[in-house]
């Protein structure tokens, strides 16, 4: 969705003055953490919960739904490569994003083989429910699989529900950065590995296809049981 249809689809949803202090806000400088998958852990199950991945399946859910917020119309946008979209019962419930590419991320400047998940939302009405960190899960498990060396997530040092979804799957903060969320330096990452960051990482990728498989998960969705 081009930046004039996103802008007019918050002034429908959220009014003028909503808007105006959500720039306002994007302007002002916070402190933000630079998260790392160290070691994949794969969550409790958590009934009724369902992962769908693809734009043809969020496109899909979508419909008959006015005025998500912006997080669920992202697919137009430069280096997005993927997202996923969760279902509770049945309901869009939340969705995450894919970032890949050096210009695809606000805050990384990412290089080949990096990816950072981001767009993280889970609708009020839906939270509590631990859907942020099956997100997270799903989208780092994929990614790893596909050959992805280092998956990143950037999380504000005041959001506390997303650090420890965040925290809760594997990822470890590695940098801290202050900027705003509309310019400022990016973070970069090393060049290279040490022996003992590939060592690690070759752990990691052979862990996740083993809890894939245990939790069957597919290209299209992935089922859980039992609810957090």
């Amino acid at each position: 969705m081009p930046l004039l249809s996103r802008l007019m689809l918050r002034l429908r949803r959220d009014g003028l003055w909503s808007t105006l202090r959500g720039i306002r806000r994007a302007s002002r400088p916070e402190t933000l953490g630079i998260y790392r998958i160290e070691r994949l852990v794969a969550p409790a199950p958590a009934a009724g919960l369902e992962i769908k991945a693809g734009v043809e399946s969020l496109r899909q859910l979508r419909q008959g739904i006015l005025l998500l917020p912006d997080e669920f119309y992202c697919e137009d946008r430069a280096g997005f490569v993927q997202c996923y979209s969760a279902l509770s019962d049945g309901l869009l419930a939340g969705i995450i994003w894919v970032l890949e590419g050096p210009n695809a991320s606000r805050y990384i400047a990412l290089r080949e083989g990096e990816v950072e998940l981001a767009y993280l939302h889970v609708l009020e009405a839906m939270r509590g429910r631990g859907i942020a960190k099956h997100l997270y899960w799903r989208a780092a498990a994929d990614c790893l699989n596909r050959g992805a060396q280092r998956v990143y997530a950037v999380i504000s040092a005041d959001n506390y529900p997303s650090r420890k979804a965040a925290e809760t799957i594997g990822f470890r903060k590695i940098a801290e950065i202050r900027r705003t969320a509309l310019w400022g330096r990016k973070f970069r990452a090393e060049s290279s590995d040490c022996p003992e960051q590939v060592a690690s990482l070759e752990t990691r990728r052979a862990g996740v296809g083993a809890r894939s498989r245990d939790q069957q998960v597919t290209e299209d969705s992935v089922h859980t049981g039992e609810r957090l």
